[in-house]
């Protein structure tokens, strides 16, 4: 129950910060990030390897959106070299 009441602050800090007109959702994704960084600290549970793991699982989406973003130009590149 303690963590679905943590996921709720975080929640309502990110979006209520969108529809206040706060902060844009990128900043609002930081916003919950740095939130979540605090209450893991303060819970004293976060170690070294979790957070690198947050970070490869991160770079991992990351990479998997810029992929699906820049084969589409491939595909259409591609073809017109052939003739």
């Amino acid at each position: 129950m303690r963590c679905a009441a943590a996921c709720a602050q975080e929640w309502n800090a990110a979006i209520g910060s969108i529809y206040a007109g706060i902060a844009t959702p990128t900043e609002a994704a930081s916003l919950g990030v740095v939130g979540a960084l605090i209450q893991a600290a303060a819970s004293k549970t976060p170690t070294l390897n979790m957070l690198r793991e947050a970070v490869k699982g991160t770079m991992r989406t990351t990479v998997m959106i810029v992929l699906l973003m820049i084969y589409p130009g491939i595909a259409m590149w591609l073809p017109g070299q052939f003739h």
